[in-house]
């Protein structure tokens, strides 16, 4: 039995392969888009793909699973969980999986054990390597029941399901979970970072022994008291992105196929009338620094510069239903700025304005700039600003500027009527990117004179010393 990891950073996603040395047969276990990297393994090490097999139906991003499949020519299976009925089995399984079902792959056996919690049909599949021996486990895809020092979240659901999403985590966890050795070795569906659990840990595996030990959400507690202390736990979590609900939509019910485009049929947009046959259909996502947007960019445009948390602050802020017109630096960066979208289940990109070869000075009509302060102007008269701290709930209790209000980022964007529109908001995050990304969003809706406080709480600290 041999592993092989892939890791996406951002949304902190784990995948594996996994697969019997001898024949060669193996399975991809929670595949995202990015299948190049399942597929170049596979090609490399000549391991032949005959199962894709999910954990549950993803909410942090779409599924590569029929991607994957149709690369490899319509050959691995797909397996899904049937266990929460229906309404949660996705549009493209082959097979579905009840409690205890197994796949096998040569001489490595895999059986699905249902654990609700995280969601109602989700499951962990617990791996034998029959060559060693046939009846003792040798290590188990927790998915996003069990990570490194956490447990996966119950309530993105919404709070109709919380309740009980959390009683079945309890039972999930100290009933089902403990059937298994404890020296069951433990691949989680994420690493730290991902929103779909709360202070993961950054060793990317474990063993179920010293998670029970050191993990504080399997320490034996009654399921009273361990509820109400996850409950107020999740009152700091980070929010979810308003884009989870959407995808779970779209695990299960599919995207329309038109919508899917390849980076390299995307067209450059490098006028002013090929900008304007778009524009009003579409979100203009502006990649660049903070500093290179505020001295001028496309009107209505967001700006969110490119790095690992892209794809969840796009998920955060942007449309449904929107296209994409992508504001970037270099045509070298469209490629990685496509695969980021396409994770969140963003394909339709309608163009790509290259900053450096856009006619600015034709198209100033089209143009604005955003408003940088320092964090010495605004404490210099504070009354003339209304600060909207956009920081996770652990970075406001951290400490924050005793006048500003709390909005974390991923909240902003179905609360803007809690904002005041005439005010002068002074956005400030930690260092400046989420907040450049905020004000123009308010400055997109609408809002008068949003602003960016340059250098964030990082420079605020300095300044206070």
């Amino acid at each position: 039995m041999q592993i092989r990891h892939f890791f996406v950073p951002g949304l902190a996603i784990n995948s594996y392969m996994i697969f019997d040395e001898e024949s060669m047969q193996g399975a991809i276990i929670d595949p995202t888009p990015q299948i190049e990297s399942y597929l170049s393994t596979a090609r490399q090490e000549k391991i032949e793909i005959i199962a894709i097999i999910e954990t549950h139906v993803h909410a942090d991003f779409v599924s590569g699973a029929p991607e994957l499949k149709a690369a490899l020519q319509g050959k691995p299976l797909i397996y899904c969980s049937g266990m929460g009925g229906k309404e949660w089995i996705p549009y493209y399984a082959d097979r579905i999986i009840q409690d205890r079902n197994e796949v096998s792959l040569g001489k490595v056996r895999l059986q699905a054990y249902h654990t609700p919690g995280h969601t109602h049909e989700h499951l962990i599949w617990v791996a034998y390597d029959e060559r060693r021996n046939p009846s003792v486990p040798s290590l188990v895809f927790t998915g996003d029941l069990l990570f490194v020092g956490s447990v996966g979240r119950p309530d993105l659901l919404g709070p109709q399901e919380e309740e009980l999403l959390i009683k079945q985590l309890y039972r999930s966890l100290f009933t089902t979970l403990q059937t298994l050795p404890e020296f069951i070795e433990i691949y989680p569906g994420h690493g730290a970072g991902s929103p779909c659990g709360k202070s993961i840990g950054k060793r990317d595996v474990s063993t179920l022994g010293y998670e029970m030990r050191c993990n504080p959400w399997l320490q034996p507690m009654d399921i009273s008291a361990w509820s109400q202390r996850l409950i107020n736990d999740l009152q700091t979590a980070p929010a979810a992105p308003a884009y989870f609900k959407h995808m779970k939509h779209v695990n299960v019910h599919g995207l329309d196929l038109k919508q899917q485009a390849n980076e390299k049929e995307i067209p450059m947009i490098s006028t002013k009338e090929d900008f304007l046959k778009v524009y009003s259909s579409c979100d203009i996502i502006d990649i660049r620094s903070g500093e290179s947007f505020a001295k001028g960019h496309l009107k209505g445009a967001i700006n969110i510069p490119f790095g690992e948390q892209f794809p969840l602050w796009c998920g955060a802020v942007l449309s449904e239903k929107k296209g994409i017109i992508l504001m970037v630096d270099s045509p070298v960066n469209v490629s990685p700025v496509v695969q980021s979208l396409r994770l969140i289940g963003k394909y339709r990109i309608a163009g790509v304005c290259i900053a450096n070869q856009w006619p600015w000075e034709q198209t100033q009509e089209l143009t604005a700039t955003l408003t940088t302060v320092t964090p010495e102007q605004v404490r210099s008269d504070l009354s003339k600003f209304f600060i909207l701290d956009v920081r996770t709930p652990n970075e406001w209790n951290s400490g924050h500027i005793q006048e500003a209000h709390h909005m974390e980022l991923t909240r902003v964007p179905q609360n803007l009527d809690r904002l005041p529109k005439e005010a002068a908001i002074a956005v400030i995050c930690r260092s400046g990117a989420r907040a450049s990304l905020i004000a123009s969003l308010l400055a997109r809706e609408g809002f008068d004179n949003p602003v960016n406080i340059r250098g964030g709480m990082v420079a605020w600290n300095k300044m206070t010393g």
